[in-house]
């Protein structure tokens, strides 16, 4: 079983669930799914967003290339390590 790690799980794991339907059918596998966004709304209650690019802002992550797949993965595991430290 893969772990993914997500910032917003409930938008992002619907749409690649659905395109892995239609390109490669019968390929989805239920993953473990760890989502940065419900972890930050837990430990620091009131933010006033919790968008990956705000949290990044917010605690100092730097996060070149918003919108890339590469530019999030790599803004979201600095995230997960920041928040779950």
């Amino acid at each position: 079983m893969a772990l993914k790690l997500k910032n917003a799980k409930q938008f992002d794991v619907p749409r690649i669930k659905h395109l892995m339907d239609r390109f490669a059918p019968g390929s989805w596998t239920d993953f473990d799914i760890i989502d940065t966004m419900e972890i930050a709304k837990v430990k620091y209650k009131g933010l006033p967003s919790y968008s990956l690019e705000s949290l990044c802002k917010h605690f100092g992550i730097y996060h070149n290339n918003k919108h890339s797949a590469k530019g999030d993965v790599l803004a979201t595991v600095e995230l997960y390590k920041f928040i779950t430290q």
